[in-house]
C-alpha cells in the first residue's frame, strides 16, 4: 500500500495517494515509514500541514520505540532527526544527525535524509556537500524530486551545477 501511495504521489494524485497511506497506517500503525508516507501525502496537499506534522510526530514515536530496543541503529537515528524536523520540532535534529553518523548511518537513504535535514534546518552548504558525496556514490537527482520540501533546494544554482556535473560525468560521450 505504501508503494502504491508513493507511485500515486509521484503522479500528482495526492487524494488517491492519501487513501492508500491511510490504509497502510491502519494495517500497520507501528511502522514509522507508513506514518512518514502519510505525512508526505499531507505535505503535498494544500492546507494539510498540521496533519502532516502530526503524522511525522507519530513516525518519530514509532522510531523512538525501535531505538529503545536497538540504540545503535544509526539509520533510525537519522530518520528520527528527519521526523523531528518535519513535525516542527527541529531543535535537536543536528544532534541526532551527529549521533546517526557516529553510529554508521552511511547508507544512501540515510545520507539523502541528511541532505533534507540539513536543508530544512538552514544548512544548505552542508546539504550541498553531502549531496555531492551522495552523487559520487551513485545517487540520482530524481531521488530528491519526490520531496516537496526540497523545491527551493532544487532551484539553487549550486544544486543545478551539481546535477549538471554529475550528468556530464556519467555521459560516456562527454569529453573532459
Amino acid at each position: 500500500l505504501a508503494f502504491l501511495s508513493l507511485a500515486l504521489r509521484c503522479q500528482g494524485k495526492y487524494e488517491e495517494a492519501l487513501t492508500y497511506s491511510q490504509k497502510a497506517v491502519r494495517l500497520n500503525p507501528n511502522d514509522d515509514t507508513n506514518w512518514q508516507m502519510l505525512g508526505d501525502c499531507y505535505s503535498a496537499m494544500r492546507n494539510r500541514q498540521s496533519e502532516a506534522r502530526r503524522a511525522y510526530a507519530q513516525a518519530a514515536k514509532e522510531v523512538e520505540r525501535q531505538l529503545q530496543v536497538n540504540e545503535t541503529d544509526g539509520p533510525s537515528w537519522m530518520l528520527l532527526a528527519l521526523y523531528h524536523v518535519k513535525s516542527g520540532v527541529p531543535t535537536d535534529a543536528l544532534t541526532l544527525v551527529r549521533k546517526a553518523d557516529s553510529l554508521g548511518a552511511a547508507d544512501m537513504e540515510s545520507q539523502l535524509s541528511k541532505v533534507r535535514i540539513l536543508e530544512l534546518t538552514g544548512n544548505r552548504n552542508q546539504a550541498l556537500s553531502t549531496l555531492k558525496m551522495c552523487f559520487e556514490r551513485g545517487a540520482d537527482d530524481r531521488q530528491l524530486a519526490l520531496f516537496p520540501d526540497m523545491q527551493a533546494f532544487r532551484k539553487d544554482q549550486r544544486y543545478r551545477q551539481l546535477v549538471a556535473s554529475r550528468s556530464s560525468s556519467a555521459d560516456p560521450n562527454h569529453k573532459t
